[in-house]
Formats: structure tokens, C-alpha cells, sequence
């Protein structure tokens, strides 16, 4: 399935977390607890997929993870999207610094260079 950013299919755009980042995912003896709610909103369901593949995109196990976490959410068939989601949380990550730390926070050229290199990745 194809995505454009204009027109949704509606049956992909639901009320979603948003944020799946190591940081937000804790564990303990009862289980996983997921925290920090406040990007949750109205979107397309991969991005919680992007989100939690985008601190992973220079793994050597990023191509086995997207697979494995696909699966996992039952979408087998997301695979070849993941890129364009990850992508997009990656652009959203270096707006979010660029508001929250100095021009001089070695995070800001981080993340800029990974929102570059994630472009690169997806080819539009």
C-alpha cells in the first residue's frame, strides 16, 4: 500500500500513541508500561511503527526488526512502508530539538543528520 500525506486512506487513520521510543517503554515484573502520552493524536497507524524503528536506523538488524515488529502488529504487508514512516518521525525528531535545545546542543546536527540521511533512505 502506497501513502500520500494529502489523502489518507481512512481504514489507516486512528487515534494513536505516537511516541514509542526506548525511553517510553519501561518494564517490569507485571510487564511493559508505556509513558509520556502527550504526541498522541489522529494519524496513520504505521507511524507508531516509524517511531519505535527510528532509533534504530543504522542498526545491522534494522531490516530484521522492521520485519519482526510488522509481524508482531499483524501488518506483515507494512514492510516495504516502514521507510517512508521512519522517515517522517525522523523529520519530526529535528523539529522537536530545534524548539527544545540551543543551536550550539550537539543533538541538533544529530538529528538533522539523521532526518537527512532517512530521506535519503526513502527515495521519494
Amino acid at each position: 500500500m502506497g501513502y500520500t500525506l494529502a489523502h489518507p486512506p481512512p481504514s489507516q487513520t486512528v487515534l494513536f500513541y505516537a511516541d514509542v521510543l526506548r525511553e517510553n517503554v519501561l518494564q517490569n515484573d507485571d510487564g511493559l508500561w508505556l509513558i509520556d502520552f502527550d504526541d498522541g493524536g489522529w494519524g496513520y497507524r504505521p507511524y507508531d511503527l516509524g517511531t519505535a524503528l527510528v532509533q534504530h536506523w543504522d542498526s545491522p538488524a534494522y531490516q530484521d526488526l522492521t520485519v519482526a515488529l510488522a509481524e508482531g502488529y499483524g501488518r506483515p504487508d507494512l514492510t516495504g512502508d516502514l521507510s517512508f514512516f521512519v522517515m517522517l518521525r525522523g523529520l519530526a525528531s529535528a523539529g522537536w530539538i530545534m524548539s527544545r535545545a540551543a543551536p550550539t546542543d550537539p543533538r541538533q546536527r544529530a538529528y538533522a543528520e539523521r532526518a537527512m540521511a532517512l530521506v535519503r533512505r526513502c527515495r521519494l
